[in-house]
């Protein structure tokens, strides 16, 4: 590795460390007009305190008088410590039980068991209790996104959505910067990836909204940019002035370097057919063509339908949970509607097949294991015709029982069995009627015999 490269990530390593330490807990004078000084303690006497605090990365050391002093705090191991592993709450999003199982062996017990008397004992157990209720809950499979649990089998039916949501929340962490225009560019490329990729997502949607928001910022950082290059190329000019052989010779390979990595990125761009270019910071006309790019992409980016597409998006989401549920048909009208608007995502016209497929299949097996056909010999149930008696009227029917109804039903045989009176009246009815024409016509003879 080249001094130059040691040198800048000695850089980055400071800034981040100064960031850090200006947030570690130290001694704490509390003023009597309210005010708080956090640092380092570096003099003391029976009229002053001085302190050493940080106010972003210059360090200040300021006199301070006793008699304006309400509170005086001395740093010790333990607060320092504690100030640290309070920070470990809320628990990141993502964290695996792997994850969850080494801050508690690594940070959180040990602070315990060295301090086993410390006040600040009891907000660490409230952690530790924190990281093994969410431990338990990783071991089951599930992740935690965006504060929620989602659960093993989300996991499983929604992957398609779970992953984008993954790159949204990276996008998101970088715009929420706001000033550095690679952030924003990086930003750019996972929306790209996420429209490329998962182009049905709800995530890949709140993504376009994101990135939407954020234009104007990015086009202005740009403008700072390429008023800054000629600034950025001078100041590297005067520093190859001053470095000796050895060091411009370290100077000239690292720019190779990263000229080289540059082409690569450009290719890749092309490749992937990026709107936005890369671009670098001392290449003025790479900056200038990403400013022209992203205005071309923000015409096109706002010419999208995103009311529409989260439509569809929501009725993809839903039918893959409609499919998960076995509700076939409803998933099949969730893909429908969603292949619509996503008419080249390959993914919803796989999954319309599979839930037209299950959905035949379930209606196949349904109609099979429904009521069978009556067999050749099942006796033929009777006619539906009331009965009447032999002079036409129809015979009123008694009511039957509860328990009567039930046995007919249950012995459709015996039904027929049941009706057999019916035809006795029937006949019985027809020799009371032959008889009485018998006796009519017996009487019309009698007069004329007398």
């Amino acid at each position: 590795m080249t001094s130059v490269s040691l040198r800048f990530r000695a850089s980055v390593l400071a800034a981040f460390l100064g960031t850090a330490f200006s947030a570690a807990a130290g001694d704490i004078i509390k003023k009597r007009d309210g005010t708080t000084l956090d640092g380092t303690i570096k003099n003391e006497t029976a009229t002053f305190v001085e302190i050493e605090v940080r106010t972003g990365n210059i360090m200040d050391v300021q006199k301070v008088d006793k008699k304006d002093i309400v509170e005086l705090i001395k740093a010790t191991p333990d607060l320092v410590e504690a100030a640290q592993l309070e920070k470990l709450v809320p628990v990141e999003d993502g964290l695996s039980d792997a994850g969850y199982q080494k801050v508690l062996d690594e940070k959180l017990l040990p602070f315990l068991k060295k301090y086993p008397t410390s006040p600040h004992k009891s907000k660490i157990e409230a952690i530790v209790k924190t990281y093994q209720e969410e431990l338990a809950k990783a071991k089951t499979g599930a992740l935690k996104i965006e504060g929620q649990w989602v659960s093993p089998q989300e996991l499983r039916w929604n992957a398609y959505n779970i992953e984008a949501r993954r790159r949204r929340l990276a996008m998101q962490t970088l715009v929420a910067k706001k000033d550095n225009s690679t952030d924003y560019y990086a930003a750019y490329r996972i929306l790209a990836e996420l429209e490329r990729e998962k182009p049905a997502s709800v995530e890949t949607n709140k993504a376009f909204e994101l990135f939407k928001g954020v234009i104007p910022d990015f086009d202005a950082i740009l403008d700072l940019r390429i008023q800054e290059q000629p600034i950025l190329l001078k100041q590297a000019a005067d520093s190859v002035k001053s470095m000796t052989a050895d060091q411009k010779r370290e100077y000239e390979a690292a720019k190779k370097q990263v000229d080289e990595d540059f082409k690569a990125l450009q290719d890749e761009a092309r490749k992937q057919k990026l709107g936005i270019p890369p671009y670098s910071l001392t290449d003025l006309k790479s900056i200038q063509d990403a400013k022209t790019a992203l205005k071309k992409e923000s015409d096109r980016i706002n010419k999208i339908n995103l009311a529409q597409e989260k439509l569809a998006a929501e009725a993809f989401q839903s039918g893959l949970k409609n499919l998960n549920d076995k509700n076939y048909l409803s998933a099949v009208r969730n893909f429908e509607d969603a292949g619509k608007v996503f008419t080249k995502e390959t993914l919803i016209k796989d999954q319309l097949g599979v839930a037209k497929r299950a959905a035949e299949e379930e209606r196949r097996v349904r109609e099979a294991s429904g009521p069978a056909a009556p067999a050749a010999t099942d006796v033929k149930k009777p006619s539906t015709v009331p009965a009447k008696t032999a002079a036409g009227a129809p015979v009123k029917a008694t009511t039957a029982s509860a328990e009567e109804a039930a046995a007919e039903e249950e012995a459709p045989v015996e039904e027929e069995k049941s009706n057999m009176p019916y035809y006795l009246i029937a006949g019985a009815g027809a020799l009371l009627l032959v008889g009485l024409i018998v006796k009519a016509l017996s009487k019309k003879k009698d007069p004329a015999d007398d």
